[in-house]
């Protein structure tokens, strides 16, 4: 059985069933959890430095460390369907339960404490901690926000907006609670104290999925079937950036920002994850394996982006960021040249960029030796060469610095400028 908002998005979408695959080479490494159709849902970062989830049809909640080592856990309630999954502030992995109607609790040794929803049929969905030291759900079911503190009792409050059919759901950085409404096209915005306040979103029919507070102080989300990821300010101001469509609908789910401060979303149709900038310069990594229908996605305690591969991959996968993250190399490594003389200087990266990378090129005595502020790398290309001058007699090391969403390496090289002779 299919569960959530996915439950929706699996009717209307048609999988073609294809070989599995546990070997993606450098890029991505995929693990297989232990329980059979299993369909591992969301994910995140625990205490204990593993990665949590839940498995919506397995029935449990399951962890598994960073190189690979599973343990898993079966809920108390028959058919709970779990979905959402946060660390909560007591150290305790909160999580809610779609269909058994309840907010669940584990601990790390896997002793599992479960409290019901008043309003039934609530079918809730997606939690986050609070400001407050609650934890914040959402409830598509019966179109509220539940809040759950951490002795389990709980509160609910209606969404202004009717049948919203509320989803994903983050702390924000003004001390809010943020949420998505996948029917009404809107962000929802609630503080502690029960206080509404919606967003409609520029795009219509966008179905606005999941949903992260960023480190740039803003609000990114999905945008399911508009096919973009969207940005909101604090104040509700907006802006949409485009998954291209050249290979076919992208299907964007989950949403995390990555230690590399970029944002990092799943491809639930186009099974891939994307990287996107918060310039809104996107990047695309495909799964090998086909259909996998990746869904939850974290940034995990090794610098690297963990997913669940809810459909036909049934595996938790890696996103191996140091082999994306490109080096930077600067030659020649020494020059020598006379006062009024010019001579060029080569950057070269260890892989191209779908995008200019401007690369930011600095003298350590710009007295003796002049170079540009920035050198841009064009798309695809993986060196680009610049000029440096001599000005007086002198020595300089001439530094190129990557940004840092392309992980901030750097290289030098040095120049010594000799007097000018007649």
């Amino acid at each position: 059985m299919r569960h959530g908002l996915s439950a929706f998005v699996a009717l209307l979408v048609l999988f073609c069933v294809g070989p599995a695959s546990t070997s993606i080479g450098q890029t991505m490494t995929e693990f297989n959890i232990p329980t059979s159709y299993g369909d591992p849902y969301l994910i995140t970062l625990g205490g204990d430095g593993n990665l949590w989830f839940t498995e919506s049809d397995g029935q449990k909640i399951g962890n598994v460390t960073t190189s690979g080592v599973f343990t898993e856990f079966t809920i108390p309630t028959s058919g709970a369907s779990p979905q959402g999954i946060i660390l909560g502030p007591d150290g305790g992995l909160w999580f809610t339960e779609f269909n058994g109607n309840k907010i669940g609790r584990i601990n790390a040794t896997g002793v599992i404490s479960e409290f019901s929803v008043p309003t039934s049929s609530s079918l809730p969905d997606q939690i986050t901690v609070g400001p407050d030291g609650s934890l914040w759900f959402s409830e598509i079911g019966i179109n509220k926000i539940g809040r759950i503190t951490t002795s389990g009792g709980i509160t609910e409050f209606s969404i202004p907006t009717p049948n919203s059919a509320p989803s994903g759901i983050t702390s924000g950085p003004d001390g809010n609670i943020w949420f998505t409404e996948w029917n009404a096209d809107k962000i929802g915005r609630i503080t502690p104290s029960g206080v509404f306040t919606e967003f409609p979103i520029p795009t219509a029919g966008a179905a606005p999925l999941c949903i992260v507070s960023g480190a740039d102080g803003n609000l990114w989300f999905t945008e399911y079937w508009s096919n973009k990821i969207g940005r909101v300010t604090s104040a509700g101001t907006f802006n949409e950036f485009a998954i291209s469509t050249t290979n076919g609908f992208r299907g964007p789910f989950a949403i995390a920002f990555g230690p590399d401060g970029n944002i990092w979303f799943t491809e639930f149709d186009g099974n891939n994850i994307g990287r996107m900038t918060t310039a809104g310069i996107l990047t695309e990594f495909s799964i090998p394996t086909p259909d996998s229908g990746p869904v939850g996605i974290a940034s995990g305690p090794d610098g690297n982006i963990w997913f669940a591969e809810w459909s036909f991959g049934n595996k938790i996968g890696r996103v191996n960021l140091s082999s994306i993250v490109p080096t930077i190399a600067l030659t020649p490594a020494n020059v020598s040249l006379r006062v009024g003389q010019s001579t060029t200087l080569t950057i070269t990266l260890s892989l191209p960029e779908s995008y200019a990378v401007n690369v930011t090129v600095s003298s350590s005595n710009p007295t003796a030796l002049s170079v540009p502020a920035t050198v841009t790398i064009p798309v695809g290309a993986i060196s680009a060469s610049f000029p440096v001058s001599g000005l007086t007699r002198g020595l300089a090391t001439v530094t190129v610095l990557l940004p840092i969403s392309l992980g901030g390496a750097s290289a030098t090289s040095n120049v010594r400028v000799w007097p000018h002779f007649p």
